[in-house]
């Protein structure tokens, strides 16, 4: 169900659009998360990342790019592992993934507020 995966500074966990529905949890390190080219997120231990590919049942494809700022080491979640968990796994990973979901709509919401603020004064 699950794996280790090491990533050097600079590698590319994975590519924007790019086909995938794994999900991975960062144990160590820090990633940098950017679409488009613009950088949406900075993220450390403990986080999560390719969440929207894992629950875009319809196409899989990666909504953003993930780089390793320093070296990663990274716990891989493969998807077909995680649908035959049992109910109690896939209900406790869908709250999980609420969870981190509404955390990065508040992130979202503050930065597209204070772009807002910034040009208004």
């Amino acid at each position: 169900m699950s794996g280790w995966l090491d990533a050097r500074e600079g590698d590319a966990v994975f590519e924007e659009g790019s086909p995938g529905d794994s999900v991975y949890v960062m144990a160590r390190g820090e990633a940098e998360v950017t679409r488009s080219g613009a950088r949406l997120n900075h993220l450390g231990a403990g986080e999560c990342i390719g969440e929207i590919a894992f629950l875009d049942e319809e196409t899989h494809a990666r909504s953003a790019a993930v780089r390793a700022l320093s070296p990663l080491v990274l716990i891989e979640i493969s998807a077909e592992g995680l649908r035959n968990g049992s109910a109690e796994l896939q209900a406790a990973f869908g709250r999980a993934f609420i969870r981190i979901m509404l955390t990065r709509i508040r992130y979202a919401d503050e930065r597209y507020l204070n772009l807002l603020r910034s040009k208004a004064g």
